[in-house]
């Protein structure tokens, strides 16, 4: 690799992980309802810092050759078509939180904390009987799912560090994986202070994107892990989309829920307005600078191609194409 390669930020790896060219950074919003809001465009601007740190297109052909800006995976002028409801197992009422990258497994919550996980052999199609995982991580904390359902992660009970559980295969039970994984997340997790921890896990649907918030402490926000493929170790974190539309409102966070596979789009909640939000980043820019306001959807996501938008509402779980 060229030394100028070996020489970008973290941010520019994760984007030569996801899409194979030096690609800009961006975080997927919340909850996002095909039609249910107008857009609303921010000029969010970049300070000087963040601009020198913009991982620079590849020019292989010479000095002065041009390189087309790659097209977003999710496209905010497109909207989404009819919810259907999946057809998960049990009546108890459902938060969605995660689907795989190839979307054949569906983690959600219950309302007295219990993770639960199915998986299907067909999409559509119907899910078989979830495997109930209680008692094991933070609660209140959404668990994410790794790109072919046989990794779990989530937030340890007292908020300051990662479980892993794997499976070898859909057809068998989650166990405690290994933990070298995250190890690099882990240390740094260890030196935070005493009044810090971490929320709202997110894995991009590249799996190549890890994303949490820190809370308390001195620096809380927005970081982001990297690898270059799935299954390799994490990275230690570095802050991700700094800036005001991103940042606390007081004790309101805005809460990531998805992350779309070129990073170019961040679902997340609002909790300063109780509304879900889209945050689209340009290509080779580190803060989003056009947010869309959607409603009616909790924890939404985007599937890797981003033709499916999966939320849910009401205590289901639905699926939206495009």
């Amino acid at each position: 690799m060229k030394a100028s390669l070996l020489a970008m930020p973290l941010l520019s790896a994760l984007a030569l992980a996801a899409c194979g060219d030096a690609r800009r950074a961006a975080l997927l919003g919340t909850d996002q309802v095909p039609d249910a809001g107008e857009p609303v465009t921010v000029d969010a601007g970049l300070d000087a810092s963040a601009e020198a740190a913009l991982p620079q297109p590849r020019r292989d052909a010479g000095p002065d050759a041009e390189v087309p800006t790659p097209a977003p995976v999710c496209d905010p002028a497109k909207g989404w078509g009819t919810p259907v409801e999946l057809a998960l197992p049990g009546g108890e009422a459902k938060t969605l939180d995660a689907v795989s990258g190839d979307e054949y497994t569906v983690a959600w919550s219950t309302g007295d904390g219990t993770v639960r996980v199915a998986d299907r052999t067909t999409i559509p199609g119907a899910f078989a009987p979830a495997q109930v995982l209680s008692s094991v991580f933070a609660s209140g904390e959404r668990v994410a799912l790794g790109a072919d359902g046989r990794a779990l992660y989530g937030v340890r009970p007292d908020g300051r560090g990662l479980l892993v559980l794997t499976r070898p295969s859909r057809d068998e039970a989650f166990a405690p994986g290994d933990g070298s994984v995250v190890a690099n997340l882990q240390g740094e997790l260890d030196a935070m202070a005493s009044d810090e921890r971490i929320a709202d896990l997110v894995v991009g649907s590249s799996d190549t994107a890890l994303l949490f918030r820190r809370v308390g402490g001195t620096s809380p926000g927005l970081r982001v892990a990297l690898r270059v493929m799935p299954g390799d170790a994490w990275s230690a974190s570095q802050p991700f989309a700094v800036q005001t539309e991103l940042s606390m409102v007081g004790a309101r966070a805005r809460r990531p829920t998805g992350l779309s596979a070129d990073l170019r789009a961040l679902y997340f909640l609002d909790e300063s307005s109780g509304v879900s939000r889209v945050a689209y980043f340009r290509y080779d820019a580190v803060t989003a600078s056009t947010f869309l306001d959607t409603a009616g959807q909790e924890n939404a996501q985007p599937s890797r191609d981003c033709a499916t938008l999966y939320f849910s509402t009401a205590g289901k779980v639905f699926a939206a194409g495009r």
